[in-house]
């Protein structure tokens, strides 16, 4: 049996190692390319914009107590309702309130603002200012959800660097979205799920099945609807 000279074979392997290394480089560029080609999201696009609607905090299911729905109040917390003092620690609680009832906050609360922030309430005119300053139209999109959890590519262009971020609440998406910065490029992990007001799930495989099934739903719901 012949066999290759030392030298030969140290040659062949290193040959062979290099080429591995090349192919995954290769490999890994074009996973990117792809991704940015394909699912990447500029921050100021319709799809970034509808997205952000989507996570945003409804505040509307408590709207009989606190008369707002770009925010809610955080469980628990007290009520006088027709001068019985009540403590309101989920949703069912609303079900037997109705707006014309008198209803009396006990302050101080915690409420969680649209964008997922909380703040401290400590009486009604802070209450109400807090009222005052939301937007009339109700923003938030109401009729459709994300299922999570939902994994992200983000690279960033200062530091060529590619990661995975894993989300698993609307706060998490939101918080994400929205701090962002122009150096930043973010594409989503097909396929992703989403549930709808019609209590099914769809699933979205690309950018722009993603946005049609959105703008299709976008009004399919009544607001304030609590969902």
């Amino acid at each position: 049996m012949n066999w290759m000279p030392t030298k030969t074979l140290r040659y062949i392997s290193y040959m062979f190692i290099i080429v591995l290394w090349g192919s995954a480089c290769q490999e890994e560029e074009r996973e990117f390319i792809d991704a940015s080609v394909d699912t990447s999201i500029p921050k100021d696009s319709q799809l970034s914009k509808l997205m952000q609607r989507i996570v945003l905090h409804d505040g509307s299911f408590d709207d009989v107590v606190d008369g707002s729905n770009c925010f809610s109040i955080n469980y628990p917390y007290t009520i006088q309702h027709n001068e019985e003092v009540r403590v309101i620690t989920d949703r069912e609680a609303y079900e037997t309130l109705v707006p014309t009832d008198p209803i009396t906050i006990e302050f101080p609360i915690t409420v969680t603002l649209d964008t997922h922030s909380e703040v401290i309430v400590n009486d009604k005119a802070a209450l109400r200012a807090l009222s005052d300053r939301c937007n009339r139209i109700d923003e938030d999109i109401e009729c459709i959800d994300f299922v999570y959890p939902m994994e992200l590519s983000v690279f960033t262009t200062t530091t060529n660097r590619l990661t995975t971020e894993t989300v698993q609440h609307d706060a998490e998406l939101y918080q994400f979205m929205e701090g962002r910065t122009s150096n930043t490029v973010m594409s989503m992990k097909y396929p992703i799920q989403l549930h709808n007001h019609s209590d099914t799930r769809v699933t979205a495989t690309h950018n722009e099945e993603l946005l049609t099934i959105i703008l299709n739903i976008e009004n399919a719901c009544n607001e304030n609807d609590g969902m």
